[in-house]
């Protein structure tokens, strides 16, 4: 399920919780597709009570 987060939510987060995929993470992990390379990211607590990882732009959210 795509979890929605309006533009006011997204910028409501603080930068320490959230960022963009960087080719250094995605050489690093290995596993992580290139196509990842400047998706948002942010920790799942922070736009919902259920995830408690890392999550991806157009994977697991989607701002609208």
């Amino acid at each position: 399920m795509m979890i929605k987060v309006t533009q006011d939510q997204w910028n409501k987060i603080s930068n320490d919780y959230k960022g963009n995929w960087e080719e250094v993470v995605v050489n690093y992990r290995g596993d992580t597709p290139k196509d990842y390379i400047g998706r948002k990211t942010v920790l799942g607590a922070c736009i919902c009570a259920e995830q408690g990882s890392l999550l991806t732009e157009g994977i697991h959210f989607e701002i609208v």
